[in-house]
Order: C-alpha cells, then sequence, then structure tokens
C-alpha cells in the first residue's frame, strides 16, 4: 500500500464528456467544495475561528442554517490557536444557540507540530473516523514557517490535498 501511495494519483485521460452538473458538488453550499480546500482570512478578532466553529457544528449536525445548504459530515477540528476548553465551550454555545440537542461528534486535536510534518497520523485520522471536513485554525501556524515563503505554503497545501477531504482553513492577514 505504501509504495501504492508512493507512486502517485494514476494518469487519466480527460476526453470532454464529463457530466458538467457534476462539478457542482458541495459539502456546504455555496461556501466549501467537496474534497477541496477553502481558505477564509481576515485581521485578527474578527470573527474568523467562530466562523469556523459555526461550520463545523453545522456540517456536524447536518442543519442547513444562514443559507447554506449542508451535507452530514464528520469533521475534524485541527487547533494551533485555543485549547480544548476554549473549543469546546464555543462548540456548546453555538449548538445552544442553533437549537441543536444531543451530543456532538467532532473530533478535536490540538496542534503542535507543522501540519506536512503530521499528515500521516491526521491521515490515518480521516481514514479511522471517515473524516468529510478537516478545519485548520489556523493556517499559518500549520506552516510552520514564514507564511511569505512559497515553500512553506505549498508544502501545507500539498498535505491537505492528500488528506482527499474538504477542508476549511482559517489564517490572518499580514499585520503589516
Amino acid at each position: 500500500v505504501l509504495e501504492e501511495w508512493r507512486q502517485g494519483s494514476p494518469l487519466v485521460e480527460l476526453d470532454g464528456n464529463m457530466d458538467v452538473l457534476a462539478l457542482d458538488k458541495w459539502l456546504i453550499e455555496p461556501i466549501i467544495q467537496l474534497n477541496n480546500p477553502t481558505l477564509i482570512y481576515g485581521p485578527g478578532s474578527t470573527g474568523k475561528s467562530f466562523f469556523g466553529q459555526f461550520i463545523a457544528v453545522i456540517a456536524d449536525a447536518g442543519m442547513n442554517h444562514a443559507g447554506l445548504h449542508v451535507e452530514p459530515s464528520n469533521v475534524l477540528y485541527l487547533d494551533w490557536e485555543t485549547d480544548q476548553t476554549e473549543l469546546g465551550s464555543r462548540v456548546t454555545m453555538i449548538r445552544r444557540g442553533l437549537g441543536i440537542e444531543g451530543a456532538s461528534h467532532i473530533l478535536y486535536r490540538p496542534m503542535t507540530q507543522g501540519l506536512a510534518t503530521d499528515i500521516e497520523r491526521i491521515r490515518e485520522i480521516c481514514l479511522d473516523h471517515s473524516i468529510d471536513l478537516v478545519v485548520i485554525d489556523s493556517l499559518g501556524s500549520a506552516c510552520m514557517g514564514e507564511p511569505e515563503s512559497a515553500e512553506v505554503v505549498l508544502r501545507a497545501f500539498g498535505a491537505i490535498r492528500s488528506l482527499g477531504v474538504s477542508s476549511l482553513c482559517i489564517d490572518h492577514t499580514n499585520k503589516e
């Protein structure tokens, strides 16, 4: 299996006869495409993480809300920013505010190293738990390097793409 994975993706021929409607696939319409990364960014303290947590909650619940059409999803939240207590309390507040009863099934993992460094373990988690959506908070920390460096950003997005799931990447604008 490892040898096959190292060979990379198979070569396919694009014959020009694809069902165009097949391209219109969303995990959360119209924000998060199926099996592709989505990036939101902005200045600090503008609600990006709360938005990511809101997305995680409605995806986990399979709840259409605020004009978003949501496919029920298994969610993994990778966190370089806060801790389990902070995130757990926010998820609880969002769920209560939306009137969602029962238990959440969002998986949480605090992160201390770069995404590319830890990608094999993250991939195992995604496979073991049939993860559909990974929330990465924050991309700059996940890169573990200067965010202005193409090398570290390309390595992080290569790691994200290797998961084969939808992702929501949250990042901050440069303070300068």
